[in-house]
């Protein structure tokens, strides 16, 4: 209190407001997201009095309403009430522009959201590209994020030198960081690694033989006939260009 009255601050609860995202300490709700529906809502009626093609709301909707989304999807899993909540206000704008009342849509939206040489309008899937929006934090990760605060207290305090493949879910998790780890099967194949010096490079875990994560083929059998433990790097069985094993010939990978 006494901070309080020296800095002339008034005490708040959250969730407020930062950078124009919500602060929360819980999982997202769609209560959550309301002022984001509302911006796009908002900035689709001011449009709605115009004469526009469908080629003009097209355009709007690739430019301008889509990366309304952007700065949320690349904070936050958002809920899947609210990704279709968004869709229908894209959908209804896209086919019925000014009365969105008065006219079906014409095409199912995968369908528009397909690619142009397939026959779509080339729309990205919001659910999709929200996915892919927050598998950048585990991309980085991985790429190094010496830069990212963010990265360094992750590898510090919530892998604590482990595989981020196969660290375990804490009892109590916040929940952006449950939501990361549940992408972890998705994200996998797409995640590979060029060996250089192999110090940083799981040897089981990671993506960077022909065959992908070794433990993903072999189980735990690979490491107990290796004699080698879950923690160790690709670095600790190369010497020069040749493998080193602890018993040679225990396996042909």
């Amino acid at each position: 209190m006494k901070i309080l009255g020296t800095a002339k601050f008034k005490e708040g609860t959250l969730p407020v407001k930062y950078l124009g995202v919500p602060l929360i300490t819980t999982k997202l709700k769609a209560t959550d997201c309301v002022p984001l529906i509302d911006r796009i809502t908002k900035r689709v009626k001011n449009w709605t009095n115009r004469s526009l093609s469908y080629a003009g709301r097209s355009q709007l909707i690739q430019s301008i309403l889509f990366s309304m989304q952007v700065h949320w999807s690349s904070l936050f899993i958002l809920p899947k009430k609210v990704i279709k909540e968004i869709e229908s206000i894209l959908r209804a704008f896209l086919w019925s522009g000014s009365d969105p009342k008065t006219h079906s849509a014409k095409i199912a939206w995968d369908s528009v959201c397909a690619p142009k040489n397939e026959g779509g309008l080339g729309f990205k899937s919001l659910d999709i590209w929200n996915k892919a929006a927050i598998a950048k934090h585990i991309w980085y990760l991985f790429s190094g994020g010496e830069v990212s605060m963010w990265c360094q207290w992750v590898k510090s305090y919530l892998l604590k030198g482990n595989s981020f493949w196969k660290v375990r879910i804490p009892t109590d998790p916040s929940w952006v960081w449950r939501k990361l780890l549940s992408l972890r099967n998705w994200m996998s194949p797409l995640l590979t690694h060029k060996v250089g010096c192999g110090e940083s490079i799981f040897l089981w875990y990671d993506n960077w033989h022909p065959l992908g994560p070794l433990w993903n083929k072999f189980g735990d059998r690979i490491m107990y006939d290796s004699c080698l433990n879950s923690e160790t790097k690709v670095n600790q069985i190369i010497e020069g260009h040749s493998w080193k094993w602890p018993i040679p010939n225990s396996w042909e990978i």
